[in-house]
């Protein structure tokens, strides 16, 4: 059975918005672990300038680079691919929206947590927003 992705990404053809979505999951992952692009190319064995034009949409990884990010990172291609929002050791991730593009990775449980402790420190006005 074959499903269909669905772009959330309005005014993109098919193939950009897919690059676009890969793009910003590598570069999500790598920014997570606090890594730099040569540090990263050098533990999967992918050259910084590759890695660069993925996550600068320039250039579309191979399958090889995916399963390197993948095993690297402990995600499935699916994940990387937007199929799928569970890593490889079960553990809900949550998707990055454009206001918090900066913690993807947390766990379910992690963003609740962290939604629970703004909602406290927005009532308490420590917390503008």
């Amino acid at each position: 059975m074959r499903t269909s992705i669905k772009y959330d990404i309005p005014n993109m053809k098919r193939d950009d918005a897919l690059t676009a979505l890969i793009a910003d999951n590598l570069r999500s992952l790598r920014v997570n672990f606090g890594m730099t692009t040569r540090e990263l190319g050098g533990k999967i064995g992918i050259s910084k300038s590759a890695i660069s034009q993925y996550e600068n949409r320039l250039r579309m990884p191979t399958i090889q680079a995916l399963i390197a990010y993948a095993d690297y990172f402990n995600v499935s291609v699916d994940f990387l691919l937007g199929r799928e929002n569970t890593d490889t050791d079960g553990h809900k991730r949550v998707r990055p929206n454009k206001k918090l593009h900066y913690i993807e990775g947390l766990t379910q449980d992690e963003y609740k947590a962290l939604k629970a402790y703004l909602k406290i420190h927005r009532k308490s006005g420590h917390i503008k927003g």
